[in-house]
């Protein structure tokens, strides 16, 4: 899960799905492939409402 960041090229994301969480939509999946997209808020929209579900 990345939260709230924009990764480089020299980021070694794991063979895994990936989650990304961002407020903007420009930086979602632009150096890497993303499984999942959320835009949001993170710290006072997305994570929380997340938590409350688990």
């Amino acid at each position: 899960m990345i939260i709230g960041c924009s990764c480089s090229n020299n980021t070694n994301l794991p063979n895994r799905p990936a989650i990304q969480i961002d407020i903007d939509p420009l930086v979602i999946g632009k150096k890497h492939p993303i499984d999942l997209n959320i835009m949001g808020n993170s710290g006072g929209e997305v994570v929380p409402k997340i938590l409350k579900k688990s």
